[in-house]
């Protein structure tokens, strides 16, 4: 059985493995795959990140994949990388070449790099009205505030780091608390619907799916 380790960058990112990724991963792979979040605990260093990944790779299984759940947003200065991407206006090119900066410096083909273009709460923007059951008396906010992001993007993987989605997300509902209700409304969402449009997030899905 292969043991996929995704390093997630928080509580909700590791809650997100655990309640939408691995049934996932191992529905469609029963007795193949076992699917473990190690969490960085919202702050790291890439130091940190890549300390934690080479001893998740030394680990004695016999077989053992990593891949990472972080995000782009506030990425930590000493990324590979970094600087040299910091310019690309297109956020899809930017994140591919930070992953494959990552990639070459690690220097393990067991690693499968993901970036959250630009952080969680883009996932929620798929649709920001699967808020309004843990905060109905903002309904009509956050009813705006999707059309709005509807409106302004093809896809909530571009609402970038200028005004990233979690500060989207609190200028309309002030008491928002991602640790708290983040991961819920993701789920209600659904992985399919959430796929369908962030395409970054689909293609590190669809990697994952074809590994097994």
């Amino acid at each position: 059985m292969t043991r996929l380790y995704v390093v997630s960058e928080g509580f909700t990112e590791a809650n997100f493995v655990r309640d939408i990724l691995k049934p996932h991963l191992e529905g469609r792979w029963p007795g193949r795959v076992n699917v473990e979040a190690p969490n960085l605990r919202g702050h790291h260093t890439y130091a940190g990140l890549k300390k934690l990944i080479l001893t998740l790779l030394g680990k004695p299984a016999a077989e053992v994949l990593v891949t990472t759940m972080v995000d782009l947003f506030k990425l930590p200065g000493d990324f590979p990388g970094h600087a040299a991407c910091d310019a690309f206006e297109d956020p899809w090119e930017r994140v591919e070449e930070l992953e494959k900066s990552f990639y070459d410096d690690i220097g393990d083909h067991r690693l499968i790099p993901y970036l959250q273009l630009h952080e969680f709460e883009a996932l929620i923007l798929t649709d920001v009205r699967c808020l309004i059951r843990f905060y109905p008396d903002r309904e009509n906010e956050l009813v705006k505030l999707a059309k709005s992001i509807e409106k302004q993007f093809k896809s909530p993987e571009e609402v970038n780091r200028t005004t990233p989605p979690s500060s989207r997300i609190r200028a309309v509902v002030p008491q928002y608390q991602k640790a708290l209700f983040g991961n819920y409304a993701v789920l209600d969402l659904g992985i399919e619907r959430i796929r369908d449009r962030c395409k970054h997030f689909h293609a590190w899905l669809q990697r994952l799916e074809a590994l097994f």
